[in-house]
């Protein structure tokens, strides 16, 4: 049997029918699945794309077999269909002499790699990277829109001034002007417009930062690495904190955490509101056990932590 898989073109491959007679289910594929239960569900995303098509997750392994080189190559991957699966490492290479040995405790051969752990947080390592540059090319993208809009109304404001001077217009019908003016750059459908480039921009960022090959060693340089960890400690400590009144919410509270943490900058610029990351909580499944108008009270005190760790005045 030959190994016919190259991670530089995809993470897919596909099995012949010789092949699906030999995937088997061992020891180290329920690791894998811990590994994936475990991801951050934003690097889920990533690594995956539509994770919900591969839950429950069952990791499972094809085993190859070099004899003039003496090695086996192992393939740990999910099933997508019946030939079709998503290969969540790089193969793993391994002795002949190791893969004839028995296991301690006398149950199998021992077909697995003492570098699968170091596999797994490399690839965690990229995921976070590659999802830390996509949070950043949002954030500038919304900066830009931000300003867009700043400098539409700034001209709209010009506009209104230069008209004074080549008009002579009662102020009823400048205010008139400048008002419709206004409304139409904040009418639903112009914030829609607006929504629709963001939603489109996101997805280009995604599909270009799509985990399609998988990581070798690291070449990030020490300065950044400690920089990506403190990011996320920093993370983990925001996360983890406790805050009066968070049993108001049902669910795992790093959920919501992580949605609001996501939100922070909107609401910092002023472009959300209390009420409207409430209804945007909502939108993506959160539920609450108390009146909104008490929800609002443990969002408001973690809005002002973070504010506070990431070195921020909040008024909300």
């Amino acid at each position: 049997m030959w190994l016919a898989f190259n991670p530089k073109v995809s993470a897919y491959t596909t099995f012949v029918e010789s092949e699906l007679h030999i995937i088997e289910k061992r020891p180290q594929d329920i690791d894998w699945n811990l590994f994936l239960l475990d991801l951050d569900p934003h690097l889920l995303d990533l690594l995956l794309q539509q994770p919900s098509k591969y839950e429950p997750f069952d990791t499972r392994s094809i085993v190859y077999v070099n004899p003039e080189d003496r090695t086996c190559k192992i393939l740990r991957f999910l099933m997508t269909n019946q030939r079709h699966a998503f290969v969540l490492t790089t193969p793993l290479e391994i002795s002949l002499e190791q893969a004839l040995s028995i296991t301690p405790d006398m149950e199998t051969f021992q077909l697995y790699s003492h570098e699968e752990n170091k596999q797994m947080v490399l690839l965690k390592e990229e995921l976070l990277a590659k999802y830390y540059q996509i949070l950043a090319e949002e954030e500038r993208l919304q900066e830009a829109i931000y300003e867009h809009i700043q400098t539409m109304e700034e001209r709209i404001k010009e506009w209104g001034q230069a008209s004074t001077n080549n008009k002579i217009r009662s102020q009823e019908e400048m205010d008139e002007d400048l008002s419709r003016r206004f409304k139409a750059l904040n009418s639903s459908y112009m914030k829609r417009k607006a929504e629709l480039l963001i939603q489109s921009a996101r997805q280009h960022i995604l599909q270009h930062h799509t985990v399609n090959t998988y990581p070798e060693p690291s070449d990030m340089t020490t300065e950044e690495k400690v920089a990506m960890k403190k990011r996320e400690e920093q993370k983990e400590k925001i996360l983890n904190y406790k805050i009066a009144g968070e049993t108001y919410i049902n669910g795992n509270p790093r959920k919501w955490k992580e949605i609001v943490l996501y939100k922070f900058n909107a609401v910092y610029r002023h472009e959300m509101t209390l009420p409207q990351l409430l209804d945007y909580l909502k939108k993506n499944n959160v539920t609450f056990n108390q009146s909104e108008k008490l929800v609002i009270y443990p969002i408001r005190e973690f809005l002002l932590y973070i504010a506070k760790e990431v070195g921020k005045d909040l008024n909300v």
